[in-house]
C-alpha cells in the first residue's frame, strides 16, 4: 500500500517540480520581453531591432550566470531556470533570424506569439497536473476507502515543497476537500482496533492505477 502511494507521489512530484521550473522560466522570459518592448518604445533605443536587443540580453544573461556560479550565490534550481531561459532566448533569436523580416513590429509580434504559445502550453500542463492529483484522490478513495491511505497520501503531499507550492498557487478542490477531512479520517483510523487490509492492496488492476494519470 505504501509502495503504491509512493509511486503516486513520485509521479505527481515530477509534474509539480516541472510546474515550478516552468513558472520560473516564464517569469524571467516575461521580464526579458518587457525589456524588449521598453527599448523599442524608448527614443534612446530607436533604431534597435528585436534581434539585436535579444542578443544583448542573452549575453547579459550568460554573464549573470557566470558571475553567480563563481560567487556561489545561485542554487541548483535557479541555475537550471537561468540556463533554460538562455536556451529559450537563443532559440527565439534563431527563429527570428530565419524569418528575416527586417521589421521591428513584425518581429515583436512573433516574440509575443512565441511567449503566448509557451504560456498556453504551461497552463495546459497545470490543468493536467491538477487533474492527475484529483484522479489520485479518487483512485485512493475508491480503492481503499477514506482511511489511513488518504491520511498517508495527504501527509506526503503536505511534506513536499513542490506539492504545497502547486496546491497553494494553483488550487485543487479534491485536496481542499480531503485535507479538511484529514483529522476526522485520522481519528476514524486510530479508533479501529485493527487495520483491515483490502485485497486490492495486493492485487490491483493496472487500469485503476493508470487511471490516476490519464
Amino acid at each position: 500500500m505504501e509502495g503504491m502511494i509512493g509511486l503516486l507521489i513520485d509521479s505527481l512530484n515530477q509534474e509539480f517540480r516541472q510546474y515550478a521550473l516552468d513558472l520560473g522560466i516564464q517569469k524571467e522570459l516575461y521580464a526579458q520581453m518587457k525589456t524588449v518592448k521598453e527599448q523599442i518604445g524608448n527614443k534612446e533605443g530607436s533604431g534597435k531591432d528585436v534581434i539585436s536587443i535579444l542578443t544583448a540580453q542573452k549575453k547579459q544573461l550568460e554573464e549573470e550566470l557566470r558571475r553567480s556560479l563563481l560567487s556561489g550565490l545561485m542554487d541548483r534550481q535557479q541555475e537550471k531556470v537561468h540556463r533554460k531561459v538562455i536556451t529559450a532566448v537563443t532559440q527565439l533569436i534563431q527563429k527570428l533570424v530565419v524569418l528575416d523580416t527586417h521589421d521591428t513590429e513584425t518581429d515583436y509580434t512573433q516574440l509575443r506569439e512565441w511567449f503566448t504559445a509557451r504560456e498556453q502550453k504551461r497552463l495546459r500542463e497545470i490543468t493536467q497536473a491538477g487533474q492527475h492529483l484529483t484522479n489520485s484522490f479518487a483512485f485512493l478513495s475508491h480503492t481503499f476507502g477514506e482511511g489511513q491511505e488518504l491520511v498517508i497520501f495527504l501527509s506526503e503531499l503536505a511534506a513536499g515543497y513542490y506539492s504545497l507550492k502547486f496546491v497553494s498557487e494553483c488550487g485543487n478542490e479534491a485536496y481542499y476537500k480531503y485535507n479538511s477531512m484529514r483529522n476526522a479520517i485520522a481519528g476514524n483510523w486510530t479508533d479501529k482496533k485493527k487495520i483491515v487490509v483490502h485485497k486490492s492492496c495486493c492485487i490491483l488492476p493496472f487500469g485503476l492505477y493508470a487511471a490516476a494519470f490519464l
